[in-house]
């Protein structure tokens, strides 16, 4: 019976699929006649007057194909009877290998239960196995594969087809439908000619008269819309022909041959506009345009009869264009800060002004308008700058948002008409999950450092070095260990490399990652330099046992490092799913707070909770709980080598805090809310509770940084300061005497100086008065202004080209396109002319140069006053950049071969006089810093060099201690990648800048040894300020945790009391760690090893593998 229940279940669904194919080839079909007929009706309607009177007979037409669809697709096929019998042989034609199975199950299924007679003694048992063979067959079998789809997919293309043609008929035609309706249901033509009950038997001569009217004169004057501003337009006389914008006012003025006594206008024979008669004769009418169509005249003969001229003017509206606007941006990114700002400029045009620019943006589906630019003035043309921050749409991190600018224009009528910009797009920057896909690649790196040292410690060159084919394997491995190396190095360079961009991604995991990359390549390089090695061995002719080079170092070298790093690299993730954890923490706190302030406020006001919104805020607070353990529960594992609290989880009550928001929802939908709200405050200090316990997780957390290294960097920091103290005392000293000293040369020098310095503004003023005179040489020259008039005249034809280019663009009418490009090529030939001018003039150089005289006179003019200030030092500065300004433009004017004589001698002169006295400047400053450089050293008495000695001495002690330091914290580096090579790198600057004044000390040159140790303190003061932060920090310091953790002193564990939370002094108790904390079990390594040397068994490698990455989990 199961089977025979399955095959009459599959032809039911066969029958089904069939009637839903039918239904659906009928309704794509009907769709698509309709859509056909409905775009034939517009189109005759449209070209053919008074189409109305046939559109009956085109019903007719029409309903033929409609009821042919439904009566084969419909009433014949979706509706019609179809038996299982019917649908049993569809299958058997659409399907191969039944073998008339499945009819012959149908039919004989009646013969299932007992033998009927007339049965030819059929057995039940023979029908049963036949049922169930078929059953079989048709279970693969899947019935909407067994229709024809072929007509289906026709028809909806079909469909599809007719749809994009009438939808594209309606965005670039949409006044075919429009007036084809208008003209289908217009009246008749008779009705149109004279609307009242006029007949001709009453005028017997109106026929006559329709020929005998004629219209002698006529004039057109148009009004245009006010937002347009444009002037009236008067026509006269017109040959009647009217193109205007929508909501022109037209004023017709029209004077016929013969007397009328009263006209009229008819606007597109639907319309009576009485006109007014005039003195002259004449009538004057008046309407505004709106639509396309046309106008006549009907006039009132003297004898009453009323006759409509056959003329038929044109009216023809042309729409206002859109606006256009042009959106630039002056930096592009495919992913912007939360609180980036995104400098924009646009250009928009439009024909009539412009009133409104917009910016638009979506994100979320939440569409957001901002006006960056009103113009209440009549401006046609707007180019601007506008400074989007993104801080002040609050876009969620992680959002993709479009955008572009909208601009409208001024149209009143059947505005305002719209244009917008290109859109472009962009992603919120969203740290959470950029840092989320660095630990997954940290995770990754992770395994493959696990991999390696697994291969390494199973690998022992051992008992390989006696034979050739001992030395492949050995070289073999190695290679295999270095391929293995270099994927560790490219993906911890590319975590290094991605982290940079994260701001608050701490600095101590970027130098981790940076040292781990360059201790790993160096490890690399051993590894090539060991295979070459191996590989020249392999070649020798001595025995190979003889040349086998030592690679255990390297292996172990490889051992160490990996050891250590792993190791870190672990406690770093730990930390980072639990910065996540309490980031999350602090969401869920956020939406219980606001869920308890709606809670409330529903309570106090007695207003009915929104139940719907509670729940959802509850769902969403469960969700945020489960991502919390999910983030416990992939960094905690209770393993004896784990670097968390493995009894952490334990003291978390999870399922409680489950269980009272399960209690709270239940006593929502019953609306016992007062209950409720006592759930309300019991989850609340559940939610405190786990955030002191996720604080203390976090604090049990073990520093990255050993005891012994956070001691040295005490240490360390204890040194520097005492080196900065010494520093700073020795340039006390030596700035000392550095200043008695010059207060002695500048009393014997006092009067020198003042000679040396009017000398100098002498000379001075000399050049001040040559560069004067050759300014006003070339502002006098006659070609000179001639030149600067073709100037003037060149920027305004250039300027005039640029509207002339813009005009063109904008220019709708071919006429009208055709002026602007006559006139642009006019305009374009005429700056040719300057142009060839401009080049016959040869001009250019000294038109530059004339450019560069305010720069130049600016620079003399400030070297005067620096010799009233008697400023030796500035005055030289200034000088040294000054003069070879002079030279260049000499050296200019002298290689010219193009240029006016009398102009190039006489500026070659000028400057060659320049030169010369800058030349006796020159002297005068050497010779004055060589004497005072003598006499300088002449006022050192003997005491002043023993002091200088002293000092000497006392800074290479200094550098001693300096160069010391620079080593103790390259061992530093070398024990823990945590820390930075900066530190190195600072001492040693330290070190050689104290060498540097030494020996200028030695050499008593006071001055250049100050300027030396103020950059040796310099060193010294920001190689404090690191040694300070890594000792506050020690190495732990990440936003959260800066936000969370405790001082020295105040305990680590969050006051459990109700309504507590605050730091206090507790009594803790504390486990210190020992010396081998952080490395890995030296037994187990040496069990390795010991089995190593011994044929250890083949599953071996997978066990070393699946223990280290179980121990790091």
């Amino acid at each position: 019976m199961e089977s025979n229940n399955r095959i009459q279940l599959f032809l039911d669904e066969v029958r089904r699929q069939r009637a839903h194919n039918f239904g659906l080839n009928g309704a794509f079909l009907a769709a698509t006649v309709l859509t056909i007929g409905f775009l034939l009706v517009s189109i005759l309607a449209y070209f053919i007057p008074g189409f109305g009177a046939y559109f009956p007979y085109f019903l007719a037409l029409w309903a033929i194909p409609i009821g042919y669809v439904i009566f084969r697709y419909f009433i014949r096929g979706m509706f019609g009877r179809f038996s299982r019998e019917s649908a049993a042989l569809l299958v058997e034609e659409k399907t191969e290998g039944l073998e008339n199975g499945l009819i012959n199950s149908v039919q004989l299924q009646p013969f299932l239960k007992e033998k009927q007679p007339g049965s030819n003694n059929i057995s039940p048992s023979f029908v049963k196995e036949l049922l169930d063979r078929t059953s079989k067959r048709v279970e693969t079998l899947k019935p909407d594969t067994l229709l024809p789809s072929q007509e289906l997919f026709r028809n909806r293309n079909i469909f599809v087809a007719a749809l994009t043609v009438l939808s594209t008929l309606f965005l670039f035609w949409p006044n075919l439908f429009s007036e084809g309706f208008r003209n289908l249901m217009a009246p008749p033509a008779e009705a149109r000619i004279n609307p009242t009950d006029d007949s001709g038997s009453n005028h017997p001569d109106q026929a006559n008269a329709n020929t005998s009217f004629h219209l002698e004169s006529l004039k057109l004057t148009f009004n245009y819309p006010a937002y347009t501003r444009l002037k009236q337009v008067t026509l006269e006389p017109s040959d009647g022909k009217i193109q205007v914008l929508p909501g022109t006012e037209v004023v017709v003025t029209a004077k016929f041959d013969r007397v009328v006594k009263d006209a009229e206008l008819v606007l597109n024979s639907r319309d009576f506009l009485s006109m007014t008669a005039k003195k002259n004769g004449a009538f004057e009418g008046r309407f505004f345009a709106k639509d396309n169509g046309y106008y006549q005249f009907r006039l009132n003969t003297e004898n009453g009869g009323k006759v409509l001229l056959a003329s038929q003017y044109p009216i023809k509206v042309v729409n206002d264009q859109s606006p256009t606007i042009t959106l630039m941006l002056a930096n592009p990114k495919p992913v912007y800060l939360p609180n980036d700002k995104i400098k924009m400029f646009f250009e928009a045009h439009d024909d009539y002004g412009i009133s409104r620019i917009e910016l638009v943006s979506e994100s979320g589906g939440q569409i957001t308008r901002k006006a960056i630019k009103t113009v209440k003035s009549i401006e046609t043309e707007l180019k601007d700058g506008f400074t989007w921050e993104l801080g002040t749409m609050r876009f969620e991190p992680g959002a993709e948002v479009r955008y572009f600018l909208e601009v409208r224009d001024n149209d009143n009528i059947l505005g305002p008409n719209t244009g917008q910009s290109e859109m472009f797009s962009f992603e919120i920057f969203d740290e959470f999950k950029k840092r989320e896909d660095l630990l997954v690649l940290q995770e990754e790196l992770l395994e493959k450092m696990i991999a390696l040292l697994a291969n390494t410690l199973l690998f022992s060159p051992q008992g390989l070095t006696h034979t050739v084919k001992g030395l492949n394997t050995v070289k073999r491995q190695m290679g295999n260990h270095t391929d293995q190396l270099i994927e560790v190095i490219r993906l911890t360079q590319t975590i290094h490399e991605q982290a940079k961009t994260i701001g608050s991604f701490p600095q101590t995991y970027l130098t981790l990652l940076k040292n781990m990359a360059r201790n790993f390549n160096g490890i690399r390089e051993d590894h090539i330099q060991a295979i070459s090695r191996l590989t020249d061995a392999i070649g020798n002719a001595t025995p190979v046992g003889l040349n086998f080079p030592p690679i255990e170092s390297v292996n172990q070298d490889l051992v160490t490092h990996l050891e250590r790093d792993i190791l870190l690299l672990v406690k770093i993730i730990n930390r980072e799913r639990m910065d996540q954890v309490l980031d999350l923490n602090d969401d869920l706190q956020s939406l219980a707070d606001q869920l308890k302030e709606e809670f409330e406020k529903a309570r106090d006001q007695e207003n009915a909770l929104n139940k719907p919104q509670f729940k959802k805020a509850l769902e969403k607070i469960r969700e945020t709980m489960q991502k919390i353990m999910e983030q416990l529960a992939r960094q905690t594992q209770g393993m004896s080598d784990e670097f968390l609290n493995p009894n952490a989880m334990e003291n978390l009550e999870m399922q409680d805090f489950k269980a009272s928001l399960e209690k709270l929802m239940s006593l929502v939908e019953n609306g016992q809310m007062q209950k409720a709200m006592q759930e309300m405050e019991n989850m609340m200090k559940d939610l405190q509770q786990l955030s002191q316990q996720l604080d203390q997780m976090m604090n049990d957390q073990e520093n990255l940084m050993d005891i012994q290294t956070v001691k040295k960097l005490e240490e360390s920091l204890a040194k520097v300061e005492q080196l900065e103290k010494e520093q700073k005392g020795l340039l006390e000293k030596t700035a000392k005497l550095n200043k008695k000293l010059r207060s002695k040369q500048s009393q014997r020098f006092e009067d020198r100086l003042k000679e040396f310095f009017a000398s100098l503004r002498k000379d001075v003023n000399q050049i001040q008065t040559l560069l004067r005179d050759s300014g006003t040489f070339l502002e006098e020259h006659q070609q000179m202004k001639q030149l600067e008039a073709l100037m003037d005249e060149e920027n305004k034809l250039k300027q005039k080209i640029q509207d002339l280019n813009q005009k063109t663009i904008d220019a709708l009418q071919d006429q009208l396109q055709q002026e602007k490009f006559g006139e642009l090529n006019i305009a374009r030939e005429e700056l040719s002319g300057i142009n060839q001018k401009i080049q016959d003039l040869r001009l250019k150089m000294f038109h530059g140069f004339k450019t560069f005289l305010p720069q130049l006179k600016d620079q003399y003019d400030r070297l005067e006053e620096f010799t009233e200030l008697q400023d030796l030092h500035e005055f030289d500065a200034l000088f040294k950049n000054t003069y070879p300004e002079i030279f260049r433009w000499d050296n200019h004017f002298r290689t010219a071969r193009d240029a006016r004589p009398d102009l190039k001698d006489r500026l070659t002169a000028d400057l060659q006089e320049v030169s010369r006295l800058n030349t006796e400047i020159s002297k005068k400053l050497g010779t004055m810093r060589r004497d005072l450089r003598a006499d300088y050293r002449a006022l050192i008495t003997e005491p002043d060099k023993e002091n200088l000695q002293s000092m000497a001495n006392k800074q290479g002690e200094l550098k001693d201690q300096s160069n010391e330091l620079a080593n103790d914290f390259r061992k530093m580096q070398q024990d823990n990648p945590m820390v930075p090579s900066i530190l190195d790198q600072k001492m040693k600057g330290a070190s050689r800048n104290m060498g540097f004044s030494q020996s200028n000390l030695k050499e008593q040159n006071v001055p250049e040894s100050i300027r030396a140790e103020n950059k040796a303190l310099k060193d010294l003061s920001e190689l404090k300020d690191m040694l300070q932060q890594m000792r506050d920090g020690q190495g732990n310091t990440t936003p959260q945790q800066t936000r969370r953790m405790a001082r020295l002193g105040t305990g680590r564990a969050r006051d459990t009391s109700p309504g507590g939370g605050s730091i206090r002094m507790q009594r803790e108790k504390v486990t210190l760690p020992s010396e081998d904390q952080y490395h890995v079990p030296q037994q187990f390594r040496e069990e390795i090893l010991e089995a190593m040397k011994h044929q250890h068994p083949r599953q071996y490698e997978k066990m070393v593998s699946q223990y280290y990455k179980e121990l790091v989990k």
